[in-house]
């Protein structure tokens, strides 16, 4: 190629990199002769160059009880699809990584960034990752996590969700959060606390382990119930605890929505299939995602310090879980 243009190979190497101040004559001469020649570099040599792995990974510490079975074709595949995409089109590729139980399965990823789902407080998953120089975006704002950039979901579509169920007439609401200090978990707790206070609405709050989620909400929400506790809305973030509070309330005779009022996050297969279909949330994913590629791509090349961006107002889904019903 060099011979084919009249230049050196270090002319060709800075044009092709689009380093150096070469002229433009001569940068076009090069360009057209490598179009002519149906150059491609090689992936290979550029990482052999660049010391980068040119990958980066999504990771999710969520249970793979929580993220499993239907709902992985879901909440996970909506966010790496995205990640793809925009990775891509930077240059990148993307690993998708299972739930993992064990940080130290990590090192075994050849990766120059990762895009950390939902932390929990004091991430062990964060920790191994910049112990090992790798930089990290996260989606959802948490303690004691080092990260180049926070797609900061603020109250997780808290606010829309209770101000839905108070506009329904509900005045006893049932939040069913996880005991892990996640992003979320933190963010919706601290904020149905505060709006508590407003006078409204009583809250009684529920903290259960993610593991077994569906069978362990159905157990607590059904002794609740047998034991006179009177709620006319759940609230339950984690899709699994919906549809195990949901079954309690069945079983027990309460009626959706007549009785009792139900809504969850992410809308999938389990809030679309469950009867009746569960209020949730459009939590714009794509975008989320496109946010944090964005974040941890620009922080790769040296073109941003640390940067918080707000992710995107999520909207409400009203499905028979929580409409009204006339008559």
């Amino acid at each position: 190629m060099a011979r084919a243009a009249g230049v050196s190979t270090a002319t060709v190497s800075l044009v092709l990199n689009g380093r150096g101040a070469i002229g433009k004559a001569t940068r076009d001469r090069v360009k057209r002769v490598a179009a002519e020649l149906a150059y491609r570099p090689s992936i290979r040599a550029q990482r052999l160059r660049t010391g980068r792995s040119g990958s980066i990974a999504v990771i999710t510490t969520i249970p793979d009880t929580v993220v499993g079975g239907s709902s992985r074709l879901g909440y996970l595949l909506d966010i790496a699809i995205a990640v793809a995409g925009s990775a891509l089109k930077r240059g990148y590729s993307m690993v998708l990584t299972p739930p993992m139980a064990d940080v130290s399965e990590l090192d075994a990823l050849d990766i120059d960034g990762a895009i950390l789902l939902d932390p929990v407080e004091n991430d062990p998953f964060a920790a191994r990752l910049a112990g090992r120089g790798v930089r990290i975006v996260t989606i959802g704002d948490v303690e004691g996590v080092q990260s180049v950039g926070t797609v900061d979901r603020g109250v997780a579509g808290a606010d829309v969700l209770i101000e839905h169920l108070i506009a329904q007439g509900c005045i006893h609401l049932l939040l069913i959060s996880s005991i892990e200090r996640t992003a979320v978990a933190t963010s919706v707790r601290a904020y149905a606390a505060a709006r508590e206070a407003r006078g409204d609405m009583r809250l009684t709050t529920l903290e259960l382990p993610l593991r077994d989620a569906e069978q362990e909400a159905y157990r607590v929400v059904s002794g609740m119930l047998a034991r006179g506790t009177d709620v006319d809305a759940v609230y339950a973030p984690i899709d699994l605890f919906a549809v195990g509070a949901g079954r309690a309330l069945c079983e027990a005779g309460r009626r959706i929505p007549e009785d009792v009022r139900l809504v969850t996050h992410y809308n999938g297969l389990r809030a679309q299939t469950f009867e009746p279909p569960i209020t949730a949330l459009d939590l714009h994913l794509d975008r989320m995602a496109e946010l944090a590629v964005m974040l941890l791509l620009d922080s790769l090349e040296g073109r941003a310090d640390r940067t918080v961006l707000p992710a995107p107002r999520p909207d409400v889904i009203v499905r028979g879980s929580t409409r009204t019903v006339v008559g």
